[in-house]
């Protein structure tokens, strides 16, 4: 079974290095619309999943039915699509559920601050409070998702095998 799992920062390049993995090894990358598939499969509206995929759920959401749902649906979904074998799985806290099965190769990619910020500004065009703002609620965001759903810190590097720091890469390289 090969699976690599990658968590990434916004503007750390993440998501370029994990479309040029699969790309690369001819792995199929897993990310957020088929994970969506998978969970409307199951009854999970597009619109709820947009609520409560990756995102710091409200004091509501905390409370609700949804959330458990939710927190049941996302696991199952990404064992179903890592079953597959030969996938590069984008987030979804795929480094947590997957973490004790043999085979998975758990990545985190990140970048300092300042540079996502540049990143975003040349990528997105955006101003860079703009770029700030994006990047503190992403981060905001993926930070809460790991801490509901996985009781778990997104940062803590023991739960990853490759910490990649992008600061001097660009796409080219």
């Amino acid at each position: 079974m090969a699976i690599i799992t990658i968590s990434r920062q916004v503007g750390s390049l993440g998501d370029e290095i994990a479309k040029g993995v699969a790309d690369k090894l001819g792995y199929e990358r897993i990310e957020k619309s088929q994970i969506g598939a998978v969970l409307s499969e199951h009854g999970f509206s597009a619109s709820d999943v947009d609520k409560y995929d990756e995102a710091y759920p409200s004091l509501l959401q905390h409370l609700s039915e949804k959330t458990k749902i939710f927190d049941y649906l996302i696991r199952a979904a990404v064992y179903e699509l890592a079953a597959k074998e030969n996938v590069v799985i984008v987030g979804r806290g795929a480094q947590i559920i997957l973490q004790d099965i043999p085979g998975t190769l758990h990545v985190r990619v990140i970048a300092p601050y300042a540079t996502r910020v540049d990143r975003l500004m040349e990528q997105m065009g955006n101003e860079k409070k703009d770029a700030q703002w994006d990047i503190r609620q992403s981060d905001r965001n993926s930070s809460g998702y790991i801490h509901t759903y996985f009781n778990a810190d997104w940062d803590d590097s023991n739960l990853y095998d490759l910490v990649l720091n992008t600061r001097t890469m660009t796409l080219n390289n």
